[in-house]
């Protein structure tokens, strides 16, 4: 792909060009200092190209930069993720053990781990790396608890699962 600039647009100024890349279009857009790469189509094949930017003054003189690669990666398509065990609303006694339960899935690659936490979000009970994504919780404390599941895909996507509440009863 090369680049053109007609006019020789001062510091700034927007400048434009095409290509048809794997039947895809693709815009370069250059403002001064920044290259912002925008894929036409969501769904682009990852295909790396070559830049050349160029310009050309008011009085016809040309000059093009030496190449530079970029690398434009296809959309990645996020996981999905759902707690399937325990139901919402199951109630636990204080010394029962809590074994979550999770599907995960991903359209466009693989589900790289699947992570378990509770009430904020941010506690993580621990993980798991194969189907059938599960995780044993011991001695979960007294009271009321929002489980969550989290999938990350093998391109880093990640999901998080709708909340499921748990109930464990004080002794």
């Amino acid at each position: 792909m090369t680049f053109n600039c007609c006019g020789g647009p001062p510091a700034g100024a927007l400048a434009s060009a095409t290509t048809d890349v794997a039947r895809r279009a693709l815009r370069v857009v250059l403002r001064a200092e920044e290259l912002e790469l925008i894929a036409n189509y969501l769904r682009v094949a990852d295909v790396a190209e070559a830049i050349r930017e160029g310009a050309t003054d008011g009085l016809g003189a040309q000059t093009t930069s030496a190449p530079r690669s970029v690398t434009v990666a296809g959309s990645n398509v996020l996981p999905s993720v759902s707690i399937t065990s325990p139901a919402g609303g199951t109630s636990f006694r204080w010394n029962d053990q809590i074994t979550i339960s999770a599907t995960a899935s991903d359209a466009d690659g693989s589900i790289a781990r699947v992570e378990f936490y509770r009430s904020d979000g941010i506690t993580l009970l621990g993980s798991d790396t194969s189907a059938p994504y599960s995780y044993r919780w011991k001695d979960p404390p007294a009271g009321s608890h929002l489980l969550r599941a989290k999938a990350y895909d093998n391109r880093g996507a990640v999901t998080t699962s709708a909340a499921v509440s748990v109930t464990v009863r004080a002794r």
